[in-house]
This record gives structure tokens, sequence and C-alpha cells, in this order.
């Protein structure tokens, strides 16, 4: 009986060091499994700082490109504005040298003018010499330039 008992405590013995010896290596693969974890973790943990870093850099050069487009779009904005100063000006000017003609002589060119630019330059003049001067242009010819005369008039009101 000694002897089974002896047995048993041999056995125990060999499962307790089986149990450790598992135990013990278990320990040490998650062990490693942690510590390779963590090594992967780190990783991402730089990669995504990296691509932080990066978003910030892009979003300081969109937000310098925007605030420069917006300048820029400003200095053209005011330069197309002096731009139209200047040709209302010019056109103020051809339109007076016009109004000083005799009504036969404004008609005879403004016929020879694009319908626009006719339309333009009589929609400016002052409502008697216009009307003198539509009233020499042939009737189809003038009822378009009227035509024209009213859109313009419409558009200008719009703004």
């Amino acid at each position: 009986m000694k002897r089974i008992g002896y047995l048993y405590l041999v056995m125990a013995a060999l499962t307790a060091c089986t149990i450790a010896v598992t135990t013990a290596g278990a320990e040490d693969n998650l062990l490693e499994f942690l510590q390779k974890k963590r090594v992967e973790l780190e990783k991402k943990e730089h990669e995504l700082e990296v691509r932080e870093r990066r978003l910030e850099e892009l979003r300081a050069e969109v937000s310098e490109k925007i605030t420069r487009y917006e300048e820029l779009l400003f200095r053209i904005e005011k330069l197309l504005e002096r731009i139209e100063e200047i040709q209302n000006r010019n056109i103020d000017h051809i339109v007076k040298a016009y109004e000083k003609m005799k009504p036969e002589e404004a008609a005879r060119r403004i016929v020879n003018l694009d319908e626009d630019t006719a339309a333009l330059m009589l929609a400016r003049m002052k409502e008697r010499k216009a009307g003198a001067i539509i009233a020499r242009i042939e009737p189809r010819r003038a009822a378009l330039l009227t035509r024209k005369m009213a859109s313009i008039a419409r558009s200008a009101r719009s703004r």
C-alpha cells in the first residue's frame, strides 16, 4: 500500500510538474503574444501620428490656399469693377458725342453699329435725343433696338 501511495505521490508530482511546465510555457507564449501586440500597437500608433501630422499640414496648406484665392478673387473683382467703370466712362463719352450730333447723322451712324452696342448707346442717351434718333431709324430696326433697350433696362433694375 505504501507503494501505491508512493506511486500516487510520484504521479501527483509529475502532474504538478507538467502543469507547472505547461503553465510556464503558456505564460511565456502569452507574454510573447502580448509583446508582439504591443509592438504592433506602437507601430500603428506611430503611423496614426504621422498621418495626423500630415493631415494637419494639408489642412494648413488648404487653408492658406483658400485665403490666397479669396484675396486673389477680391483683387480680380476690384479690377473688374475698375474695368467696368472705365468702359462705362468711355461709353458715356461716346454717347455724349452722339447726342451732340444732329439726329439724322446719329441715326445713320447708329444703324451701322451692331445691335447690342446701338441699343446700349441709345439706352444711355437722354430720352429726347434717343427718341429723335430712333424716329429716324427704319421701323423694324428701331423696334429691334427698342426691345434690346428694354432688356438692358430690365437687367439694370435686377442688379
